[in-house]
């Protein structure tokens, strides 16, 4: 039906597989902005065409809407991607990338300045890197909100069947983990790693929502998916989070990364919300080896050399945007609700991983 950039879905109620705007400057401009644009309208009729055929009264406005947008959010990526020229790329052959300087930031940021404007305010911006964190209000719509609940329940529902960790990951790891204590009786679904190779909204998210526009804001324009996963504390279990730094984890070659954690469901200051060290970010990675071991924790005497922790919470569908040298951690959910974050990581993509 059309030329596009790699083999994709007849099923266009699937996420688009092409990847057209990697073809600006490299393909014949006089084809590709043609066969690009045919391909995007062919996806937005089929989907137009789906709502047609099988929108179901009673929805809301809002809902109704979210529907509607998402049939067309690839026309109107497109129109963006075309009316934007791409900022340019700096390559080097002799030398590895290193932690960019403030000037080498600020000049990044002038080459974002004939993109759209993004979800964040210059004051949120300016505060993300003064604090090393941001809330940002309406993170997902409404209709992402209900689809990633309605994922984690399933998958809560699901974990009854099991009396301990399943699943794999398609490289290897563990999937669904539980915590210690874990019954059909009393489910406590714990983590699950890649959420967004096995569930749609997760996928689409990561891809194509508002978070990706703010971490783009704040470590871009070029990202690239560090990783996904979704942390629950199931009502009642009491597993904390020592204090640590996500670049502790995984180094790399500089550190303009950006975790987004999703506030699933409502998170308050009596059900394990997110804890953070305000500031912390801007000053030394601390050890998180103890004898020898890797224990992924800073000590307490490390701890007493920084500020009292701030607590992260907010209705659901908000977000915290997290620097990955910030020390934070959470505390135990005591209440009778549980409290669920989708986390979407993403770095420069001239942060390299070292090990």
């Amino acid at each position: 039906i059309t030329m596009v950039n790699g083999y994709v879905a007849l099923d266009r109620s699937r996420d688009d597989q092409s990847r057209s705007r990697d073809l600006i400057g490299v393909d014949d401009p006089a084809v590709l902005a043609t066969e690009w644009a045919r391909h995007v309208a062919w996806r937005g009729v089929g989907r137009l065409q789906g709502l047609v055929d099988a929108l179901p009264f009673g929805l809301g406005a809002a809902e109704a809407a979210d529907r509607l947008e998402e049939a067309v959010c690839d026309v109107e990526r497109a129109i963006r991607d075309m009316r934007t020229d791409p900022p340019p790329i700096e390559h080097s052959a002799t030398s590895p990338p290193t932690r960019l300087s403030e000037a080498s930031r600020r000049e990044r940021i002038r080459a974002m300045e004939h993109l759209p404007a993004g979800p964040l305010t210059d004051t949120q911006v300016t505060a993300f890197w003064r604090d090393g964190y941001v809330l940002m209000d309406g993170a997902v719509s409404t209709g992402q909100l209900a689809a990633l609940r309605g994922a984690v329940a399933g998958w809560v529902e699901e974990s009854r069947d099991h009396d301990g960790p399943w699943g794999t990951t398609m490289d290897g790891r563990g999937r669904f983990d539980v915590q210690p204590g874990h019954s059909a009786e009393y489910p406590a679904l714990r983590r699950v790693a890649s959420p967004q190779e096995v569930c749609d909204v997760h996928l689409r998210i990561m891809r194509d929502s508002l978070l990706v526009d703010a971490a783009a804001q704040l470590v871009g324009p070029n990202l690239v998916v560090n990783n996904v996963k979704t942390n629950c504390k199931q009502p009642g279990v009491g597993t904390t989070v020592r204090f640590h730094q996500d670049f502790a984890y995984e180094a790399h070659s500089n550190a303009d990364m950006v975790a987004v954690l999703v506030f699933v469901d409502d998170v308050t200051i009596h059900n394990g919300p997110l804890e953070i060290v305000t500031g912390t970010h801007r000053g030394p990675v601390f050890d998180h080896w103890q004898d020898g071991i890797f224990t992924g924790t800073i000590v307490d005497e490390d701890l007493a050399t920084v500020g009292a922790p701030v607590a992260c919470h907010g209705p659901a569908g908000s977000a915290c945007l997290m620097h990955t040298r910030l020390v934070h951690g959470s505390a135990a959910n005591l209440t009778d609700q549980p409290r669920t974050l989708a986390i979407f990581s993403y770095r420069s993509e001239d942060s390299r991983i070292l090990h």
